[in-house]
């Protein structure tokens, strides 16, 4: 699940963020400066795109790109595919609806805070935790999908998915 949002354009200037659980600091702006520090820092170190910062129990998933960087808080334990997934989604409607204010030199953060709808829209439809429907195993890299009875059913290798098929004949 989906734990926190921070949507900044260029220069590190957050524009929208979404808090469904609270964290220590609690200043988004703090938060979200950070972040992008250490996107750039990661940038001009390596010469390559932060992706993800993993901790014990909580991740910080990056999407960069068309003038964004977009992170998402999430449990340690949600699917990196389907997180990197839900970031392009929420990236593609934030662009559709905002794309001409994100270049403009003066920016008015107020013109970003209506987002709520579209994220709430974006994130009913996902789903970044999945179980293995055979050995109940976390599926946090690739996995294989069937669908059922109009239901997404989620193996973590073809072994447990053909378990599951003949267990259901």
């Amino acid at each position: 699940m989906i734990e926190n949002l921070w949507i900044l354009i260029k220069g590190g200037i957050l524009v929208f963020s979404k808090n469904y659980i609270k964290l220590k600091v609690t200043d988004d702006n703090l938060i979200a400066g950070f972040l992008s520090a250490l996107g750039s820092f990661v940038k001009e170190t390596t010469n390559e795109e932060i992706k993800s910062i993993s901790m014990e129990g909580r991740k910080f998933s990056y999407i960069v790109g068309d003038g964004l960087i977009i992170v998402i808080s999430t449990n340690q334990l949600d699917n990196d595919i389907l997180v990197f997934e839900l970031l392009k989604d929420i990236k593609s409607k934030f662009l559709e609806k905002y794309m001409e204010l994100i270049g403009n030199f003066l920016v008015d953060t107020d013109n970003f805070k209506n987002f709520d709808t579209e994220l709430e829209e974006i994130l009913t439809k996902s789903d970044i935790s999945i179980n293995c429907r055979t050995c109940k195993k976390s599926i946090l890299g690739e996995f294989r999908i069937k669908h059922m009875d109009s239901k997404k059913i989620y193996f973590c290798c073809p072994l447990c998915e053909e378990n599951f098929l003949v267990a259901n004949k």
